[in-house]
């Protein structure tokens, strides 16, 4: 099931939450439509740590991202 957010500020958003068990997401794209570059960080947060995917990457104006590679967790 597809699931779509807007995010247009800087805060930390919760995308899905971790529940029991496993998962995964199969994807997640990233767009960037802003004038300006961006930061951007992927993590899983399980309340003791944070598991990086992408860490600090450089979203450029006006490009997107597609991380494709079902994101177990």
């Amino acid at each position: 099931m597809a699931k779509y957010n807007n995010i247009v500020t800087a805060d930390t958003h919760t995308l899905t939450p971790l529940a029991s068990g496993f998962g995964s997401i199969s994807s997640i794209h990233i767009s960037n439509n802003d004038s300006d570059s961006t930061d951007i960080d992927v993590f899983l947060d399980t309340g003791t740590n944070q598991y990086y995917f992408v860490k600090e990457l450089n979203v450029p104006a006006n490009t997107s991202l597609v991380l494709d590679d079902s994101i177990p967790f």
